[in-house]
């Protein structure tokens, strides 16, 4: 029943051509349920615990590779990595893939023991994955100066507009009391430009799809792209 629901639900989501990591989160009681099953299997050896050990020690190894190869991998892709996929600090991962390999070599009696090895190591490979990431993810994703700077515009009474789709991500960040107007795109944004002179407008945008001429006040990497702010005075036509 376990192996169907989990790999099942796996085939299926594997034919659709669109997906999603979280797709695949309906499979993981499945998962943890067989992960238990065979953690209680009578495990005289006290070494059930590695094969998911193993798989972990096995991650921190190629997340380490690919970290250090990126040179080599960029060729065999179909489009170039994004800028910020070089500020990645693979090195991280050596202290995870050490501990990892120990708790693969140990044994642990009893089916609690074996479930607490796995989790700490889970949480270790986790938390050095991140410290890895966080120089990549700060550079792609921080929000934090467009927010301080949009929220300093507003206090001096000038209007923001972000062109495209909106989520919000100014808000929080910003500490923002009064809303972002939102446009749906450059055509109806060059309007509202000579309709609010003193506003600032803002677009996430290829960095090719921005004019030489465009002069912007800012140009920061986001998401693979780029996040411009404009004057509405010099926002290009």
């Amino acid at each position: 029943l376990l192996l169907v629901w989990a790999g099942a639900s796996f085939a299926v989501f594997s034919v659709i051509s669109g997906k999603q990591p979280h797709y695949l989160l309906p499979i993981f009681p499945a998962l943890a349920l067989l992960a238990a099953l065979m953690l209680t299997r009578g495990d005289e050896a006290g070494t059930s615990h590695r094969a998911p050990l193993g798989l972990l020690a096995g991650l921190s190894a190629v997340i380490l590779a690919a970290g250090l190869g990126l040179e080599t991998i960029e060729p065999l892709l179909k489009k170039p990595l994004p800028d910020w996929a070089g500020a990645v600090q693979p090195l991280w991962m050596i202290p995870a893939l050490v501990l990892t390999i120990a708790a693969v070599m140990s044994r642990a009696a009893g089916a609690l023991a074996q479930t607490r090895l796995i989790a700490v190591s889970a949480a270790t490979v986790i938390v050095f994955l991140h410290m890895a990431a966080e120089p990549a993810f700060r550079m792609a994703y921080d929000l934090e100066p467009t927010a301080l700077e949009v929220k300093a515009w507003q206090t001096q009474g000038r209007p923001v507009a972000y062109i495209g789709k909106y989520h919000a991500e100014f808000q929080f960040l910003g500490r923002l009391n009064a809303p972002v107007d939102v446009i749906d795109d450059m055509g109806l944004a060059a309007d509202w430009a000579r309709a609010h002179p003193d506003g600032i407008l803002i677009a996430t945008l290829g960095a090719g799809e921005i004019p030489v001429s465009a002069r912007p006040l800012a140009v920061r990497p986001y998401r693979g792209k780029v996040m411009a702010t404009w004057e509405a005075t010099a926002f290009p036509p």
